[in-house]
């Protein structure tokens, strides 16, 4: 992984903490909106082309722990 791609997966993985955080205030009755997900589809269209298996693994165990 170069610089700009490890400040890039920390940035999209500071938006997927905040964006779980607001999914919980999110609360239409019974279902819960989800907007980390789309951030999830995001980082994964726009890194993984370009990525290694070992660091996207990385960054779903990273993903993981922040939500």
């Amino acid at each position: 992984m170069n610089t700009r791609q490890i400040a890039l997966a920390a940035a999209f993985l500071a938006i997927v903490f905040i964006a779980h955080a607001a999914g919980r205030i999110l609360q239409i009755g019974g279902a819960q909106l989800a907007p980390s997900i789309a951030i999830y589809v995001l980082m994964a269209m726009l890194l993984a082309p370009s990525m290694s298996w070992g660091a996207l693994t990385g960054i779903a165990l990273a993903t993981g722990l922040l939500t």
